[in-house]
Parts: structure tokens; sequence; C-alpha cells
């Protein structure tokens, strides 16, 4: 595992989504750093959310505070103010003459709040309730199922039309699925806030089932940006996706091109095999450092998460009374699903080595039994494989 330096961090900066310049000033570890924002604020955070500046300068809880007592003048001249502000779908606005409308909050920022005798005549009522004509339905906006504005720019016919979302991004979709905020933006990145769709052939279901491709590059993302399960496997903290498997289309095409199958047998992506091969960076999972790989063989290195205590890799170290000094260091190895004893010894070093020469045979053994179904890449570098004390 790469150590990290917490001084090189300290001082780091970037620009949020919001675009905000902040600056990282403490760094205790990867969930715990203190950022400060251009005006002095400072919050709490962890690292990956400094990095791909998704940090906000205030919460969603905070905005219940802040936005309350917000007034506008809306589009019919009214005068209205936010009295109760529970999330950016539930909020109740208050005219000049007492009437209280529930809302959202975008609709009240864009000025089309409206009271209910206006608001039954608007556009946005009558889309729900009547067919429109062709310019009644240009301007109107609607939230999709991610939270995200829509707005219709263009009508092909009474059953088609066309929309932009707040990114930009433009799509032909039926005017049903624009009422029921069923149209999804395939740039949005729905997952853990890194990944999207994108467009092209590869989908995430077949059917109720999730596509194999999709399966692999959700559980890649999350290892790398998912808090629940850096918390759970600490090798995957500071790992990341390149930016080119950000697009689900591009995952699914290497997918596609580097897959293969072994009657009975799981088949992984992993990056440490190849990386080590190469001497190469291990932190990031990328089409350049990674290998899909049988599970027997996967399982065949070292797994620096496992606890083995204080002695190296294959060691153990056996202190129970009326061992001799000659016999206190032992090691073993597991072949073909059995645990094979090699030996005891006087040092750790002299069992270490043993261990290592075994180890190496057995790992080339299997390279040579798997060599017509894996990856030739596979296959060198489990034979290049060496143990190592530091594993």
């Amino acid at each position: 595992m790469t150590i990290v330096n917490k001084e090189d961090r300290i001082g780091q900066q970037v620009v949020t989504m919001e675009g905000e310049l902040i600056t990282l000033i403490d760094y205790k570890d990867y969930f715990n750093i203190l950022v400060e924002f251009k005006d002095g604020i400072t919050k709490q955070t962890n690292y990956r959310s400094f990095k791909n500046g998704s940090i906000k300068k205030v919460s969603s809880k905070d905005y219940s505070n802040l936005r309350v007592g917000e007034t506008i003048e809306n589009i019919d001249g009214d005068i209205v103010k936010i009295i109760k502000y529970i999330n950016a779908k539930d909020v109740d606005f208050q005219f000049d003459n007492g009437e209280i409308v529930n809302g959202y909050y975008h609709t009240f920022k864009n000025k089309k709040i409206r009271k209910k005798e206006k608001f039954n005549k608007s556009n946005t009522l009558k889309k729900f309730t009547k067919r429109l004509s062709r310019k009644d339905k240009i301007g109107l906006t609607n939230i999709n199922k991610d939270n995200i504005e829509m707005t219709i720019i263009d009508v092909i016919n009474y059953k088609t039309i066309i929309v932009k979302f707040e990114d930009g991004f433009i799509k032909k979709a039926p005017y049903e699925s624009f009422k029921k905020g069923s149209i999804n933006n395939p740039y949005y990145k729905s997952i853990a806030n890194f990944g999207y769709i994108g467009e092209g052939i590869y989908q995430a279901r077949n059917g109720s089932k999730l596509t194999p491709q999709y399966s692999v590059w959700v559980a890649l993302i999350n290892r790398c940006y998912e808090p629940y399960t850096m918390n759970k496997h600490s090798s995957y903290i500071n790992c990341e996706v390149c930016n080119e498997w950000e697009n689900f289309q591009n995952f699914g095409r290497y997918y596609d091109e580097n897959i293969y199958h072994i009657p009975n047998e799981r088949i992984q992506i992993d990056k440490d095999i190849l990386c080590n091969y190469l001497n190469i960076d291990n932190k990031i999972y990328s089409p350049d450092t990674c290998l899909f790989v049988p599970q027997t063989i996967n399982n065949l290195f070292p797994n620096h998460e496992r606890a083995r205590g204080e002695e190296i890799i294959g060691v153990y170290y056996d202190g129970r009374t009326g061992q001799t000094l000659n016999d206190r260091y032992t090691t073993y190895i597991s072949k073909f699903g059995k645990r094979i004893h090699l030996g005891s010894f006087r040092t750790e070093i002299e069992a270490f080595n043993v261990y290592k020469k075994a180890k190496e045979e057995y790992v080339k053994e299997i390279a040579d039994l798997y060599k017509q179904y894996i990856p030739a890449i596979l296959y060198k570098a489990m034979h290049a494989f060496e143990v190592k004390t530091t594993d």
C-alpha cells in the first residue's frame, strides 16, 4: 500500500462543482480532512469529496435555516416568501395576501411559483390534466427521478418532444415520460457521484437482471468511491478509476474485448498482478493496469488486508511451551485446497525462504495448468512472480 505523506496534501486546492476555490488546511486521514473556502469558512469532509470537487459550502440540512425568509416577485407580480423549507421538493411559500402553497425550490427561483387560482391555469398543471398545444408545451419544466430539471425546447408531434437538461444535454423522448419524470440523462453521475451510463449499446439491465458488464463496472467504482466499501476493505483506500471508465460505454467495450470464460471458474477483474509485474502504480483501475483473472489464480496472490500478526508472509511463530529454539518458526502452503506443512525452523527468514521457493513453484505450476485459457501477459506475470518479505 502506498504511504501517504500528509504534509504533501496540505495546501492542495481544487475548484468545487459550485465554482468555489477550496484549500486543504488539515489532513488527519483519508476520511477526516479540513478544507477552507475563499471567504474563510471551513468544513470537515473526506479526501475523495475534496478531490472530485463535490463539497458544498452548506449542507442540505443548513438550507432549512438559510432559505427560510427568501423573497421574490413572481411572473405575475406577486411577492412570494419561503416560510418553511424541508428540502428542494418540499417548500412552503406564502404570498402577500397570506395564501400558502407547497412546491419546489427551483420553481420559486425561476419565479414560477403561483397562487392556486393562477397555478390551476398554468402550463405546469395543465401538462398533467389535458392535451396541450405545441406552443403551450415549449418551455415546460419538470424534475426527473434523479432530481434533475429538464425543459421542453421543441415538440416533434403530440407524442414526442425534445428536452434539455441542466447540464446542456439534449434528448428526444416521449411526452408521457416527461410528465412522469422518467426521462434519464445518460451523463448524470449516478454511481457514487462518479460513473455515468453514457450513450451507446451497453445497458445496465437485460430484462430484470443486471448485465455482467454493468455489475463489474459498478463494483469497481464502489471499491474506490463508496465509503462503506472502503471502510470494509482498507486496501481500496486511495484507489481510483481512470477517467475513461467514468463512462460505462467505454468499460463495457473493454469488458467484451477482454473477458473470457473457463468451465466452473469465476473470472474477476484485478489490477495488482499486472501492476506488480510491470512495476507500475497499482492504485488506478484502467485498461493499462487491469486484467481479467480466474478466481483460483487471483487467490494465489498476497492479500495485504489479511491479518497474520507480525511475522513475514507464510511464517507463523509457535510459542507453545515445549517448543525448542530450533522449531519456533513454522511455514505452510496451501496447494489444490490442502494445507501442506513445509517445516519448522530456528529463524523467521529460514522459514520464509522455504515458503518463498514453494509458493513461487506452485504459482508457476498453476500458470501452466491454465495456460490455454488465460491471457499471455497473465501467464508471463505468474512465471515472473516473486514472494517478498514486504507482501
